[in-house]
């Protein structure tokens, strides 16, 4: 049950962030732009269960998914119905879990621990790389950036993330992590963004951690 949960919610992750085209944020308010983003949750749940029997799971997942869209879109943009929201979607994947899990669609549900680990670090790593910009700096903007300056932030994050992880078995990594907080923090003195450059580290490290450590339970 558990490893379901994991699998589902790191398919949220990359469907939401990764997978969700700037078209598609744009048009939630119109019928073909809502339901192109929860069938795109639908595929990618499906494709990271990799089992066709569990579609309805991936349906069920699909229509909550729609709803609470549409009301977020009905409320407007902002950082509060945003972090709501997200953990609507959360909610909403343990009730799929729970539920679909005691009619036993889970109890021959075999995932490969490599799977299942690439599975939680690609989503953890979209949920710190995209998710930070979507939460911060998209609804409740600390500091502007020129579109140049947005692409090296998203670069550096993606350092720190993986150099962060893989120092919990490499110590050696330690050196790389290092110089990609330094740059991260040169970049911020440069661009006058010290509590952008604050925030997009702390989240960064911390989501790293969170994702080794639920490697440990895969």
């Amino acid at each position: 049950m558990i490893k379901a949960f994991m699998v589902l919610l790191s398919a949220h992750l990359m469907a939401d962030y990764l997978l969700q085209s700037n078209w598609m944020a744009q048009n939630k308010g119109r019928a073909v732009g809502l339901l192109s983003h929860s069938a795109v949750h639908v595929i990618t749940s499906l494709a990271y269960l990799w089992d066709l029997s569990q579609w309805p799971v991936c349906l069920f997942i699909g229509a909550i998914h729609t709803g609470l869209d549409y009301t977020k879109n009905k409320i407007g943009p902002a950082w509060g119905p945003f972090v709501v929201d997200q953990c609507l979607h959360t909610v909403s994947l343990i009730l799929a879990v729970a539920i679909f899990g005691k009619l036993g669609h889970f109890d021959e549900l075999e995932v490969n621990t490599y799977y299942l680990g690439a599975q939680v670090f690609s989503g953890a790593l979209v949920a710190s790389v995209w998710g930070v910009y979507y939460f911060l700096f998209k609804f409740a903007p600390l500091e502007r950036l020129k579109h140049e300056g947005y692409l090296l932030e998203k670069t550096l994050r993606v350092i720190i993330f993986c150099t962060a992880a893989l120092s919990f078995n490499h110590a050696y990594f330690l050196i790389i992590l290092a110089v990609a907080l330094g740059a991260h923090l040169a970049f911020s003195v440069g661009t006058k963004t010290p509590v952008r450059a604050a925030v997009s580290i702390t989240v960064t490290l911390f989501s790293a951690a969170l994702a080794t450590l639920s490697l440990g339970y895969a």
